[in-house]
């Protein structure tokens, strides 16, 4: 994420769904090497909509200028321990990947029959 990103990757904001786990939260902070912060509503979705809107309909310049206004930051889950080992695997996946694509694409190939 960090090499397609267009600006250095600095927070990632979530809500809802899976965010209620803090394991899993942890090792999304430690697998992109950056804090997870939490929004104060679970309807992320819902809440992006009306950020839209507010700016369609004038309220405010930009979405960056909604945002600042709209969304409310609560917990934040800073990478661990573990995001450095997490780095040092993706460097040998990116290292192996080449070499796999093939085989990869094989696998993805095969038919199970439904049981």
């Amino acid at each position: 994420m960090r090499e397609t990103a267009p600006e250095p990757l600095v927070e990632l904001r979530a809500s809802g769904g899976g965010t209620n786990s803090a394991l899993w939260k942890q090792i999304i902070a430690d697998v992109l090497d950056v804090p997870i912060s939490m929004t104060r509503t679970a309807e992320g979705v819902a809440t992006g909509a009306a950020i839209l809107a507010a700016v369609g309909a004038g309220w405010y310049d930009s979405v960056d200028t909604a945002c600042e206004v709209m969304v409310e930051v609560g917990q934040v889950t800073e990478p661990g321990a573990d995001a450095s080992a997490y780095g040092a695997v993706y460097a040998i996946y990116r290292d192996l990947y080449p070499a796999l694509r093939g085989p990869f694409a094989r696998l993805a190939a095969i038919q199970l029959v439904d049981r």
